[in-house]
């Protein structure tokens, strides 16, 4: 993948001028920016929430080459050059199903290249990236049989997957981002040190409790689980209630930065919530 400038890879839908920190947003599989259009809403104003935009859709939808991204690697080598410029205040990591697995990712590249790490990692809706995916076959499915997968999982209206011309569209994304799955490869290495709270959905029949607890061995801080009503697209039918748990997560992490005013806590070391 090329290197593209940070405007490019994260999408603002509100201008934060002097931002006192900065919330990165990982969409799930088939999903663009536009999953978190409204999430600064519910956030304290200097908040700056950056939604990643991947190749292939919202407003990088012609971004060729390459069109869309099928190699998690390269990805988050490209994702985590484009943040190290925004990286002057405190981060946190939100990732929702694919996009936790995005954000777990780019911590660690993050701690390899700078040895800083996000404030607060949380990992939604998905498996400890160690477990197994079930989802190795996807992308050899046919169109009909992703439909059918697309409208028995949920998360995509009727109207869309009836709909021949938006369905073109939609299904080179969704295949492409299970590709891009299917090329994570876990590898063994310490534990963050930064918190993580795995989020859940309570009808989620796709990640079970066991494998949301699982992501306890993936950090040496705080963990946490939140269930929240809903299936697995609970990030979307409960959104009010997820950005307020990352609300109240981020403003506990910064008190103590604002109590001491030390600046080691300036460049993203572990804050405790």
């Amino acid at each position: 993948m090329t290197t593209l400038p940070a405007e490019l890879w994260f999408a603002r839908f509100a201008q934060v001028a002097a931002p006192r920190a900065r919330l990165f947003c990982f969409p799930y599989a088939g999903g663009g920016s536009t999953i978190y259009s409204r999430w600064h809403l519910g956030l304290a104003p200097d908040i700056d929430v950056c939604a990643v935009e991947l190749p292939g859709r919202g407003r990088r939808m012609r971004a060729i080459p390459p069109l869309f991204a099928t190699s998690i690697a390269p990805l988050v080598d490209e994702l985590v050059s484009a943040m190290e410029p925004l990286l002057d205040r405190p981060c946190f990591f939100f990732g929702h199903s694919m996009g936790a697995l995005l954000a777990y990712s780019c911590a660690r590249e993050l701690r390899r290249r700078t040895a800083l790490l996000p404030a607060h990692l949380f990992a939604s809706a998905r498996i400890a990236p160690h477990r197994p995916d079930s989802d190795a076959s996807v992308p050899a499915m046919s169109d009909d049989q992703l439909i059918d997968m697309l409208r028995r999982r949920g998360g995509t209206t009727a109207e869309i997957l009836a709909e021949p011309e938006l369905m073109e569209i939609f299904l080179p994304i969704i295949r492409a981002d299970f590709t891009l799955l299917g090329s994570y490869v876990h590898t063994a290495a310490p534990c963050l040190e930064c918190p993580i709270t795995a989020l859940g959905g309570t009808g989620d029949g796709r990640v079970s409790a066991s494998d949301l607890a699982a992501w306890r061995g993936h950090t040496a801080g705080a963990f946490a689980i939140e269930m929240f009503d809903g299936d697995h697209f609970f990030v979307n039918t409960r959104r009010d209630q997820v950005i307020d748990l990352v609300a109240r997560t981020i403003e506990a992490a910064l008190a103590p930065a604002r109590r001491t005013n030390s600046p080691s806590r300036s460049r993203n070391a572990p804050l405790s919530p």
